[in-house]
């Protein structure tokens, strides 16, 4: 006769472990320093290479640097 499978943990530690992984998640974020905003980097962009790009391409891009900082989709 088989043998039954036996877990190293039970259902409810596994229900546990998910809460302490989110917890542990939501701590990381919150240690994150906060992304530069669209703002800031189109500033940043414009003090290393002043004139260098147009307004809109600034724009652009910071906006693009932004989003991917932060965790978001770029537009």
């Amino acid at each position: 006769m088989p043998r039954p499978i036996v877990t190293a943990e039970p259902e409810t530690g596994r229900a546990s472990w998910h809460r302490d992984l989110a917890a542990l998640e939501r701590l990381l974020r919150a240690s994150r320093a906060p992304a530069p905003s669209r703002e800031r980097l189109a500033a940043l962009i414009e003090a290393e290479a002043p004139g260098a790009l147009p307004a809109a391409t600034r724009d652009r891009l910071a906006a693009r640097l932004a989003a991917y900082l932060g965790g978001e989709t770029a537009p």
